[in-house]
């Protein structure tokens, strides 16, 4: 009885941080999309100042067809560093009418403390796993298709 009662609790313990894995790596019910190639790209959106400030710092990797979008309140010049990266990202800066103004790729976390800005005003940020901008064909004067749900 004691051995099955092991397995048991071994088996609770292994699914608990498997979801706890889940949670922290995969786009918790994102709130919008993207729509590249015929393929939805789901978004984690961060749209307060504080989960903003945060962004992708401290996290391990971010899912390859996914990407963590930052909503600003009005249109800026926002500046993005690699504080606390732990890889390297793409980064892709949209204006209003949702077309791309600037594109950083594979921008590392060695090259913190540098700040990266757009040369124009952006209203949407887009952070991708370094790769998914040239792996779709992402340029700037695209427009992209962002959905919200």
């Amino acid at each position: 009885m004691k051995n099955k009662t092991k397995k048991i609790l071994s088996f609770y313990c292994l699914l608990i941080l498997f979801s706890v894995w889940l949670f922290c790596v995969l786009p918790k019910n994102p709130k919008y999309s993207l729509t590249v190639n015929n393929k939805i790209i789901p978004l984690i959106v961060l749209d307060t100042p504080s989960e903003r400030s945060k962004g992708l710092s401290g996290r391990g990797s971010l899912v390859k067809d996914a990407g963590m979008l930052f909503v600003f309140d009005k249109p800026g010049k926002y500046g993005f560093w690699m504080k606390d990266m732990k890889f390297s990202i793409d980064i892709v800066w949209i204006n209003e009418e949702k077309e791309i103004v600037h594109i950083e790729k594979s921008v590392s976390p060695a090259s913190f403390p540098k700040t990266f800005f757009p040369p124009e005003n952006s209203l949407y940020v887009i952070e991708f796993s370094t790769g998914f901008v040239d792996e779709n064909n992402i340029a700037v004067g695209n427009i992209l298709n962002i959905v919200k749900k």
